[in-house]
């Protein structure tokens, strides 16, 4: 129950795997603290929240958050990059807890809504700048959000408001190239549906609900190519990797394309490399590490390796579930939970 991490020492190169402690439950959740180091918020063996973050020299000691969860956290970038992290109570309630300062914590407090799993934030564009928006999935299968009424105010939010159903696991998010947010979620008979905003003058306006098809039970990973269309992964009840494309920015998609990476398990996490290439991440029924890249930005076919990962630290301690990533579409780094 420790975590574990891996990073690229050049293009194309990883390390080795190397342990950062602790002792957590679920995946962890990765974002750039405002000193420009990684952050990484874990729900503790005590239901408390834990964190670490990058600091000269090194990784810092495990510190707590406190708080009774749940469920694996989702850390996200306040608008004046102040952090803030969400996470479910025992009984369904959502939390929120939030620097005031860049250096201390405000206390847990509720959000007023009761949801299923972790949720997924985006920004709600408004002119000069932006408010963080959350979605989650209510108990009843539906999907809603709330947003800050103040783009630096992290105690003042919207009520909740359901934006569109069934959602049968948790969705993912992605701006497109004008700042409509696009939502692509799990729905009934396994099929992937997604909604976007008509316009970012009126965010609160969303399309009605289309079909990708396919059959999927876990949660897609949604990206942005550097040429502006946006691409959405999934793994199949086939237990392969599967992907589709908007042909342009804005425009229509592509159908499903299978990909090289099979018997997969979990959920894929998908970043883009400094050079522009996309590179997906999944964990295999081996408890290894796969993961397939673009040879070169925006153009296929892929490649694909492992990583390992299936006998870390000694035996029998193995991958378990991959983390999520909240970088904006700027940078990320990926980072994944063990168990024994």
């Amino acid at each position: 129950n420790e975590l574990w991490h891996i990073w690229q020492t050049s293009p194309g190169s990883w390390s080795t795997w190397s342990s950062l402690g602790g002792s957590i439950r679920g995946g962890p959740s990765v974002v750039r603290h405002a000193g420009g180091g990684l952050e990484v918020f874990c729900l503790g063996a005590d239901g408390a929240i834990w964190h670490l973050w990058q600091q000269e020299g090194g990784w810092s000691h495990w510190v707590s958050l406190g708080g009774q969860l749940t469920d694996s956290p989702l850390a996200v970038i306040n608008y004046d990059k102040r952090l803030e992290v969400f996470a479910r109570a025992p009984d369904g309630q959502l939390w929120h807890i939030w620097q005031r300062d860049y250096f201390t914590w405000s206390d847990w407090q509720p959000m007023g809504v009761t949801a299923v799993g972790t949720p997924v934030a985006s920004y709600r564009q408004i002119e000069g700048g932006g408010r963080l928006q959350v979605f989650v999935r209510s108990s009843d299968g539906t999907l809603m959000t709330a947003s800050q009424t103040r783009g630096t105010d992290s105690t003042s939010w919207s009520g909740f408001s359901r934006v569109t159903g069934p959602v049968t696991a948790e969705p993912d998010l992605y701006e497109s190239t004008d700042r409509r947010v696009e939502v692509f979620f799990p729905s009934v008979n396994g099929e992937m549906r997604h909604i976007f905003q008509e316009n970012i003058w009126t965010p609160d306006a969303w399309s009605q609900p289309g079909s990708f098809g396919g059959m999927l039970d876990t949660k897609p990973a949604a990206i942005r190519n550097v040429d502006g269309r946006l691409e959405v992964f999934h793994i199949g009840r086939d237990k392969r990797i599967h992907n589709a494309w908007q042909s342009r920015p804005n425009e229509r998609w592509t159908g499903w394309t299978p990909g090289p990476l099979a018997n997969l398990t979990g959920f894929p996490c998908v970043g883009i490399n400094p050079d522009g290439r996309l590179e997906l991440f999944a964990v295999d029924d081996a408890r290894n590490l796969v993961h397939i890249w673009q040879p070169a930005p925006g153009v296929g076919p892929w490649s694909h390796g492992s990583l390992g990962g299936a006998s870390l630290g000694g035996l029998g301690t193995a991958v378990a579930e991959l983390g999520r990533c909240s970088m904006w579409g700027t940078s990320w780094t990926l980072v994944g939970s063990l168990n024994r």
